[in-house]
């Protein structure tokens, strides 16, 4: 509504395609369609870092960057291979000769998405709007629509389609072209934990014994009455 009033057509989709996200959040699918209808694929919003403020840096890059950190590594994720056979531009990574592995001592396969302390960070997209579409689709059983969507959005990418014969490997494939679309946007934890509540079809990750949120802080618990402080 405020954008509306100032007439910024660009944050008036932001904050539309935000409440879509949202909406998924809440299990408001309907609405969560509705809003992601009216976000073009092509649309992009962005939170911005800056490689002036230590404190505004883009935290992704920062942690994996060759001097002082290199704490991330794609190494022994899906995404290693997954970019090694495809190559696929949502989800690159490189190596390093002069460092071959990681402050952990691990191989260092280093992420290129975020390839500057400055690189903005996706917020919200079109594409991830076409993606909760897909979904929305497949909860009413429609895996043959889902899956062209998925496809549609591969094709875009310059990879090749998924196949699904069954509802269960359509929501593999949805699951998957999630993890790929958001990838390193800080999505994949809220999106496992609410398809393991929701008991949806399909797995990709194994998730026995670990946990699928963040607990409460402490500062949140002490100063909130409405927390369980047990």
């Amino acid at each position: 509504a405020i954008a509306g009033v100032l007439g910024d057509a660009e944050l008036e989709l932001a904050a539309i395609a935000g409440r879509a996200s949202t909406r998924v959040g809440l299990g408001d699918w309907s609405g969560a369609a509705a809003d992601a209808a009216l976000v073009p694929t092509g649309f992009v919003h962005r939170a911005r870092t800056s490689a002036i403020e230590l404190s505004q840096y883009n935290r992704i890059y920062w942690g994996n960057a060759k001097q002082p950190l290199r704490l991330h590594t794609v190494w022994s994720t899906f995404y290693e291979g997954y970019f090694a056979e495809t190559q696929d531009p949502r989800t690159p990574w490189t190596t390093d000769p002069e460092f071959p592995t990681g402050r952990n001592g691990n191989p260092w396969l280093v992420q290129t998405k975020h390839a500057e302390r400055g690189s903005p960070i996706n917020l919200v997209t079109g594409r991830e709007m076409r993606l909760i579409e897909a979904e929305a689709l497949l909860r009413g059983g429609d895996a043959a629509g889902a899956l062209a969507i998925v496809n549609a959005l591969r094709a875009e990418a310059g990879v090749g389609p998924r196949e699904a014969a069954t509802l269960d490997e359509a929501w593999v494939a949805l699951k998957r072209e999630r993890g790929i679309e958001l990838w390193l946007e800080g999505r994949r934890l809220w999106d496992l934990h609410r398809w393991i509540a929701d008991g949806t079809p399909g797995a990709v990750e194994d998730m026995t014994g670990r946990s699928t949120c963040f607990p409460v802080g402490r500062t949140e618990v002490d100063a909130n009455p409405n927390v369980d402080r047990r």
